[in-house]
């Protein structure tokens, strides 16, 4: 049989029946917004952390999200009138984490309105909206449930991204000048001078710029994605931490991590215990060694151009700022 060709840059096709592991992680390479969908009926409630979330149609106003068969909360979302889809907002990775774990009470310590028909309608989110549950579509592994929007809310605050498994941040492209498409077509550039950028908004630029000058260093060192490098090293650093803590460290989902170390543990570099504890093996404590030691050489690299006096002001300004107390999703949801 003739193997399927590769496009320039990319692997072999493959059929998504060869490897279901696979075709997940390449469905993960498309970037979605961070949904978490609530509903209530006969006096339960119902939440779940989903990124299918789609519109369909403006007239009527419909959209569209996916749940699997098997889930716990099925039931409860076929019986409900409405359900809400409450959009997350950048800082609000806590509460995604907490709507993504099963089996516990999802809404302990949760502030919320009840919207139409009963739906839970989240504080402090992106956007909301209400919906009229429409119908529900066999799809496969999953059901589509449609619905119609009766009644929105919307805020001005940055999204939460779902990409390759991990939470991400949104940032604006950056203009490459005024005779761009963009310009060309109407839109107005970015006037850098006009407002001063925010403190977040150049963390978020530094660290997108280190970490794409060790992208070179991380595709040589062999792992499959930048969340099985950042779930490894804190393992090592954290050894008696638990997959919950691990998850929100590493910016991603329950479902990312565990991906994340099977794929660690087929490479050799960790290995599970009979009781699930972790445990990196010799070959991935030294993989860990040498990404710290390329990393600091690229970052020494980067940084020669600042004074001492300088990078010992940054560093007491960032030391400060991740030992601050948070005050996003987990206290603005309390």
């Amino acid at each position: 049989m003739t193997p399927a060709p590769s496009l320039t840059g990319m692997s072999a096709a493959a059929s998504p029946d060869e490897d279901r592991r696979s075709y997940r992680r390449a469905l993960g390479h498309f970037a979605t917004g961070v949904t978490i969908v609530t509903a209530q009926a006969d006096g339960q409630l119902a939440g779940m952390t989903a990124n299918s979330f789609s519109s369909v149609s403006l007239e009527p106003p419909l959209i569209l999200w996916s749940i699997d068969k098997n889930a716990n909360s099925l039931s409860l979302f076929e019986r409900a009138s409405h359900f809400a889809i409450n959009v997350l907002a950048a800082d609000q990775v806590d509460l995604a984490s907490q709507f993504a774990r099963s089996g516990a009470d999802k809404f302990a310590g949760i502030s919320w309105q009840p919207g139409l028909g009963g739906a839970p309608c989240l504080p402090n989110g992106l956007a909301t909206f209400e919906c009229r549950r429409q119908q529900l579509i066999d799809a496969g592994d999953h059901f589509i449930m449609l619905g119609q929007v009766d009644r929105y809310h919307l805020s001005q605050r940055d999204p939460l991204l779902f990409l390759r498994g991990r939470f991400a941040l949104s940032a604006d492209y950056p203009v490459l000048g005024a005779d761009t498409a963009a310009g060309a077509a109407g839109a107005r550039p970015t006037d850098a001078g006009s407002d001063p950028p925010t403190m977040l908004r150049l963390l978020w630029d530094a660290f997108t710029g280190l970490s794409q000058s060790f992208q070179a260093e991380r595709d040589a060192l062999g792992l499959y994605s930048v969340t099985q490098g950042r779930v490894l090293s804190l393992i090592e650093r954290y050894p008696e931490a638990d997959a919950a803590t691990v998850a929100r460290k590493a910016y991603i989902s329950p479902q990312g991590l565990e991906e994340a170390v099977q794929a660690l543990q087929t490479a050799g570099y960790l290995n599970v215990a009979a009781d699930g504890a972790w445990q990196l093996t010799d070959t991935g404590r030294g993989h860990v060694a040498l990404r710290r030691k390329r990393a600091a050489a690229i970052e020494a690299s980067q940084l020669k151009a600042f004074s001492g006096s300088e990078l010992e002001t940054a560093c007491r300004v960032l030391g400060a700022l991740g030992a601050a107390p948070p005050t996003g999703s987990a206290q603005a949801a309390a």
